[in-house]
């Protein structure tokens, strides 16, 4: 597992490190987002519980206007996924529809 380094996350006052498992690397790589937009992604993203995961779902609109227009595309509709009881990433990909799409999710998995 790849820790990001300075990539924390501020949750009542708590910060933790985010670490990367191997399947998030692949499929990181693999759609072209890299450690900056995870960074971002982490302090933009609106944090959705469900189904013992948190689901971090990214809408320009809650970008701020100093993020240029190349990073606010590859931010924008992205998803990261992680896990429950750990601080690290499962996956990310990329949806338009994600937020309508996470909540439609069952609240637990049997």
């Amino acid at each position: 597992m790849q820790t990001i380094k300075n990539a924390t996350k501020k949750i009542e006052n708590v910060s933790y490190s985010i670490t990367l498992t191997e399947h998030s690397k692949t499929r990181a790589s693999q759609r072209g987002i890299n450690e900056e937009v995870i960074q971002l992604a982490l302090c933009y993203g609106k944090e959705i519980f469900k189904q013992g995961l948190v689901f971090i779902a990214v809408q320009s609109k809650a970008l701020p206007e100093t993020i240029s227009g190349k990073l606010r595309k590859k931010l924008n509709n992205l998803v990261l996924v992680l896990a429950g009881d750990s601080d690290s990433i499962i996956t990310c990909y990329k949806n338009n529809h994600s937020i309508k799409y996470i909540n439609r999710k069952i609240n637990y998995l049997a």
